[in-house]
């Protein structure tokens, strides 16, 4: 099954005026149009389809629709259906990644796309601000290539500078915190770059806080996240694969650790935020609702004004007790995460949560994971954060011990 049927309807839909840009009421709408054609029951099929397909498939595919719909859409609305439908396959991955699925190629159980609310979620939120072959404001050597995702911030892109140079471009859209968030993770991550140099850290190239809307450039890493990991691993014997997972805990602990130590928590780890390169060497992103404390403590206060409500956020399989009760910003919150993360992999699923009871250890124990392993894991996630390493490094150095 294709996904043609998808964009055609959805384009339809989008150019009718009365929708304007309400995700909830153009979810209705399409709805309304899978039921008249009696194809409702199609339409998780051709969304798995979208979320399958490789970007360069869903650019082909889009063109076509494209061409379709020129007979059915006046010129002038053309250019905007166009832009809207080109962000579909990022937000369709970001949704399924939030109900369940982190390797985002399939439509979770529990969704149900006869849901409006439900398949809103799927769908752009809002009309992009940018399409592909614009320039990059302020910077019009580099044009716009590759939509790599969009939220309640922005727009992330892939970007070709006009010497075949590319690179991945976050703007910042949101007009009451824009140039706040700018200026954050800019902050957040030259404080990284300056002090404790790491090349498992995204590199900030250029920010432009000034610009409409600002942006912030980084180096693009083209090998994907961490979620396809799993499939990649799935055949190899039980003992390889838990050395393997092992070691990528050990990369990150090690990451983590290089910013913990100037006093840097990410507040938001998790697969979609570790990237890896052609190689596979790991490097962790996204620092927009990371803080900074002292380095000498872990207990300095997340600010709760207005002006910082919005970055009062987290990824709730990742999200440890204190984060989700939005508590002081702690260390020990990244190292909750890499917790949950190393019991995701060793199971080869990104979608599984903190177990409770101890079931969960036996099937460890099957798959040969040593019980101080198992022991480490239980301490990371643990209700009480006193009760688990106390950063990055600490959690690296019981690691080497397991050696």
């Amino acid at each position: 099954m294709n996904f043609r049927n998808l964009l055609v309807n959805l384009g339809l839909v989008v150019g009718n005026a009365a929708a304007k840009c309400d995700p909830s009421g153009i979810a209705a709408q399409l709805l309304e149009a899978y039921c008249k054609h009696r194809e409702k029951q199609q339409l998780r099929g051709e969304l798995h389809a979208l979320l399958r397909a490789t970007v360069v498939d869903f650019r082909a595919q889009l063109d076509k629709v494209m061409g379709e719909l020129r007979l059915h859409l006046p010129e002038g609305d053309r250019a905007q259906v166009e832009a809207y439908l080109s962000q579909f396959h990022a937000s369709a991955q970001q949704a399924a990644r939030l109900f369940g699925d982190p390797s985002a190629t399939t439509v979770p159980a529990t969704v149900g796309v006869d849901d409006p609310q439900h398949l809103a979620a799927f769908l752009p939120q809002r009309r992009p601000r940018f399409t592909v072959g614009d320039s990059v404001p302020g910077f019009p050597s580099w044009s716009l290539v590759e939509p790599l995702g969009a939220g309640g911030f922005g727009e992330v892109w892939k970007a070709r500078h006009k010497d075949g140079t590319v690179a991945a471009f976050k703007f910042l859209i949101e007009p009451t915190s824009r140039n706040r968030f700018t200026e954050l993770e800019a902050r957040v991550l030259k404080e990284i770059h300056q002090k404790v140099p790491s090349d498992g850290v995204v590199k900030l190239l250029q920010v432009e806080a000034l610009q409409d809307p600002p942006w912030l450039q980084f180096e693009y890493i083209d090998g994907g996240d961490l979620s396809r990991l799993p499939e990649t691993w799935k055949e190899l014997p039980d003992a390889e694969r838990v050395k393997r997972v092992r070691a990528v805990i050990l990369r990150l602990a090690a990451i983590t650790g290089h910013f913990h130590a100037v006093g840097v928590v990410h507040r938001d780890l998790k697969p979609s935020n570790v990237l890896l390169r052609a190689d596979e060497s790991l490097v962790i992103t996204d620092f927009g609702i990371s803080k900074m404390i002292p380095p000498s403590s872990c207990d300095q206060p997340t600010p709760t004004n207005a002006t910082n409500a919005t970055i009062r956020a987290y990824t709730a399989a990742y999200a440890s007790p204190q984060l989700k009760r939005f508590d002081k910003a702690d260390r020990r919150d990244d190292v909750y995460a890499l917790g949950v993360l190393w019991y995701q992999l060793l199971r080869g699923d990104l979608s599984l949560e903190r177990p409770s009871g101890d079931g969960w250890k036996r099937v460890l124990a099957t798959l040969g994971v040593s019980e101080r392993e198992i022991t480490l894991i239980n301490r990371c996630w643990d209700d009480e954060p006193g009760q688990r390493p106390a950063d990055g490094n600490e959690l690296r150095a019981r690691l080497d011990e397991l050696e």
